[in-house]
């Protein structure tokens, strides 16, 4: 696999300027994380907007290149390559047991209610499959980022985090719908979860 790749943003010169370049960075790094928690099989990535604003739509299913990628979001995307359904993760329009894998990249904290997203994607995940997870720990070195951030640079995210749990909230709440085999951290202030039924 192809872990530099830059076809998933939309000009290679917006990489000069060095914050966007970190930002890369930090997206492509917690890519190639989750990539190797991966197993066989097909993929719904579910939020699969651009992570970035001069990254494309679809960026991880892009970046995986995996056959059988399904990407779901509340918004109408153009991906190209990949299965799209508008859809949120409230109400996944799969049948049950559908997905060998299923990604949700910063997602959960912009729900209120996290019992039934989880609820929804241990329903389409297989017996077998594997469901991976990040979302910041509500730590101080978060917090602050995230201020900073959301008051200048960020006008892609103008919206608040709805859930603000740390690490162990997470854990204990993620522990009710599946049986977490690997914790990670990413650019000190991401969980990265990987789960099964």
């Amino acid at each position: 696999m192809n872990y530099f790749n830059y076809s998933i943003i939309l000009n290679k010169k917006l990489l000069l300027n060095p914050l966007n370049y970190l930002r890369f960075k930090l997206h492509t790094g917690r890519y190639i994380k989750i990539s190797k928690m991966l197993k066989d099989g097909n993929l719904l990535d579910i939020g699969c907007g651009k992570p970035a604003e001069f990254m494309l739509d679809g960026s991880f299913l892009i970046f995986i290149n995996r056959k059988n990628s399904v990407g779901i979001d509340i918004n109408d995307l153009k991906i190209n390559n990949f299965k799209f359904v508008k859809a949120s993760v409230l109400n996944l329009p799969f049948e049950n047991e559908t997905f060998d894998n299923i990604v949700a990249m910063e997602i959960l904290e912009h729900i209120e209610e996290v019992d039934r997203a989880l609820s929804e994607i241990k329903r389409v995940l297989k017996k077998d499959g594997v469901f991976i997870m990040s979302t910041p720990d509500n730590s101080l070195v978060w917090k602050i980022v995230w201020f900073l951030w959301s008051n200048s640079f960020g006008k892609m995210w103008r919206h608040k985090h709805l859930i603000e749990y740390t690490n162990d909230e997470w854990i204990k709440l993620v522990s009710k719908y599946f049986k977490i085999i690997e914790i990670k951290k990413h650019f000190l202030f991401t969980i990265i979860l990987k789960c099964k039924k």
